[in-house]
């Protein structure tokens, strides 16, 4: 009977042994499986692979950039067209043209006595464009004067003519009273003559 219950307290003991280490092992395994985290791994992997792939986008992108501005800079500024700008300073003369045929002539249209007190003066001459391609206006300015070669009076006179044509410029001047008994002379002068680009 001794025998037999040592025995049976003898087994009881490994069989509580056995129970003991078999519970440490499952708590220890419980334990590493709380502290695993399989969600953690999958995101600590899927964070890196976009850091990764983020990293590498990085690069591409900041070569494209510095390739470009490069190209850019350096191309760019070579085909740029260089512009030079010249002066042409273009000058302006008168056309070529001819005063001929001028005439003045007096005559008295009323006489008191001896002594004219109604004169007439008439002053003309032809004006002749010489240039084949401008056609413009001359403008001729008729001065009349006295014996004293004082202005007595002025008028001008203008008129459009073509290439290679003439125009006869025409003035006259009345007077009357005791100053119409002198002589009175004529003159002109241009103001106005075409010009063009020579």
């Amino acid at each position: 009977m001794k025998k037999i219950g040592i025995f049976i307290i003898g087994f009881l003991i490994i069989f509580a042994i056995f129970f003991l280490v078999l519970g440490f092992l499952d708590n220890g395994k419980s334990a590493n499986s709380k502290n695993f985290n399989p969600e953690d791994s999958k995101n600590y992997n899927a964070e890196n692979i976009i850091n990764n792939y983020q990293g590498i986008a990085g690069d591409i992108v900041k070569d494209i950039k510095e390739k470009s501005s490069s190209e850019g800079g350096g191309g760019g500024g070579g085909s740029e067209p260089t512009s030079t700008t010249q002066d042409f300073t273009q000058t302006q003369g008168q056309i070529s043209y001819s005063i001929k045929n001028f005439e003045q002539n007096s005559f008295c249209n009323q006489y008191q006595g001896i002594d004219c007190i109604d004169k007439t003066s008439d002053c003309l001459l032809l004006v002749e464009n010489l240039d084949n391609q401008v056609i413009g206006i001359f403008e001729i300015n008729f001065i009349f004067s006295d014996t004293l070669n004082q202005e007595l009076f002025s008028n001008s006179i203008s008129h459009s003519i073509s290439p290679g044509n003439n125009q006869t410029f025409a003035s006259s001047f009345n007077i009357q009273g005791q100053d119409a008994n002198q002589d009175i002379s004529c003159s002109y002068a241009t103001l106005t003559i075409p010009k063009k680009i020579i």
